[in-house]
């Protein structure tokens, strides 16, 4: 998924640039929301072998 958001929001010289602060943020959004997921689902394996 970096792969992608970086071939479309190309760096120059090895840095980011503002243009690509709203990829960047999108990004952050859903992985946030993947995790959010992955930790509800640790807590149900969790309270399911208490």
């Amino acid at each position: 998924m970096l792969q992608l958001l970086f071939s479309e929001y190309p760096s120059q010289g090895g840095t980011l640039d503002a243009g690509c602060a709203p990829g960047i943020a999108a990004l952050m959004e859903y992985l946030r929301s993947d995790l959010t997921d992955i930790a509800h689902s640790c807590e149900l394996i969790e309270g399911g072998t208490q």
